[in-house]
């Protein structure tokens, strides 16, 4: 009975790290199912702290399952899982009920389940609990002091990761507009002449872009070398930033690509806080779309003929060498070879922790 003990622990606490990381490795992201679950429950005077909460719940995730995984702290670890697992089931089943079509978010943007598969899925938790910590008094032996320096350097290792996440891009862009997605252009629309850009994904997400004229401008994004910087909060985008993106405008213009400024906000707010330079190639763009083209705010995003080809944070901007170099390489070599080294880290990452949970 303790090796099935052991197994449903080892099983459930890795769910709980996963779903934990992935939601840590796309803070923006999950702030945003953070922010429709609050809308869901009435809450939105908390809406100001769907950041912070983004943060919170995926930490404690990871500290819950790295304790299972451990096999430290048993019996608070116990009681806190099942009140998570028996709020989030019932938040679940209420979903499908009244908001079947509301994305779980469970796993971030990674891994997208029905609410009925992720009512389903909390039951087998909620079973798996039942094997792994039940009775919750019996007696177990002590862990090693071993496990405990485990545990905290799992701890700090998870902190450390969302430090970086905070800093740059997902190392694994889940969202429906990640490199490799092409944009096209359409000229049709209800029989008059209209140009809009349609995402090949299997969301069916679609981009408009309006110059400041409110006409639609989409074949910005689909012709030629196009360097978009996206700002969805115009407002917290410091002085020192708008001066690195002149310069990267000037120098992405004097080797052919034509850069694009995406703003989410108002004409009349971005005369008052964009520059002269700028503002000539400043067109206006849904929120939400600018956060999924690209997670930070005032980051860059390379867009050859329509193919969305790399990122940048706004704290990793590109200098003239890498946009020489990226100009001269072909687009599929480029998306190759900025997604294979992103790759290995997070899988070099989850290697060590579960490395430190299962040896230590």
């Amino acid at each position: 009975m303790r090796v099935i003990s052991k197994i449903a622990a080892f099983i459930l606490g890795s769910v709980f790290f996963l779903s934990g990381i992935l939601k840590l490795m796309d803070p923006l992201g999950t702030s945003l199912i953070v922010s429709s679950y609050l809308s869901f429950l009435h809450l939105s005077f908390l809406q100001f702290a769907s950041g912070l909460l983004a943060c919170i719940f995926p930490l404690v995730e990871c500290i819950l399952g790295s304790a299972m995984i451990l096999g430290v702290f048993r019996k608070p670890t116990g009681i806190a899982v099942l009140a998570l697992q028996v709020f989030f089931t019932l938040l679940t089943l209420l979903l499908v009920i009244f908001n079947p079509q509301m994305d779980c978010g469970c796993f971030g943007e990674a891994i997208h389940l029905t609410h009925t598969q992720s009512f389903i899925k909390n039951l087998i938790l909620l079973a798996l609990w039942a094997l792994a910590f039940l009775p919750l008094r019996k007696e177990t032996p002590a862990p090693r002091k071993s496990k405990f320096i485990g545990f905290a350097l799992v701890g700090v290792s998870v902190l450390l990761f969302l430090l970086y996440s905070s800093l740059s891009l997902p190392l694994i862009d889940f969202t429906p507009l990640k490199s490799g997605v092409e944009l096209y252009s359409e000229s049709e629309f209800d029989g008059e002449d209209f140009d809009f850009a349609a995402i090949e994904s299997p969301t069916g997400e679609e981009i408009s872009v309006m110059d400041s004229q409110g006409e639609y401008a989409d074949s910005v994004l689909t012709e030629g070398k196009v360097l978009a910087i996206s700002v969805y909060e115009l407002s917290k985008v410091k002085p020192k930033t708008w001066q690195k993106i002149s310069s990267l405008v000037s120098e992405a213009s004097s080797l052919g690509y034509s850069p694009v400024l995406l703003l989410s906000s108002s004409v009349a707010q971005a005369q008052s806080a964009v520059s002269d330079n700028l503002l000539g190639i400043s067109y206006f763009c849904d929120k939400k779309t600018l956060m999924t083209l690209n997670r930070s705010n005032a980051g860059v995003s390379y867009i050859s003929d329509g193919l969305i080809t790399a990122k940048w944070s706004r704290h990793s901007l590109p200098d003239s060498q890498d946009l020489e170099s990226i100009a001269a390489e072909d687009a599929a070599d480029v998306i190759l070879s900025r997604s294979q080294p992103a790759s290995l880290k997070l899988q070099c990452f989850l290697l060590y922790v579960f490395a430190v949970m299962l040896l230590l």
